[in-house]
């Protein structure tokens, strides 16, 4: 585990400084329905679709 753990907040403002302008929302979008999921597998089918 990291010794310094960033909330979902900054992680997502990091994630946006990386991308486009044009590209922002629809990565973010992509992003929240990581940590929205449900249960486990669906966060990571989630997380591979927001990979690939």
């Amino acid at each position: 585990m990291a010794k310094q753990q960033r909330c979902l907040v900054h992680i997502g403002r990091n994630i946006a400084s990386k991308v486009k302008r044009a590209d922002r929302a629809l990565i973010l979008e992509q992003f929240k329905t990581i940590y929205r999921a449900i249960n486990v597998e669906e966060a990571k089918q989630a997380l591979d679709s927001f990979i690939n």
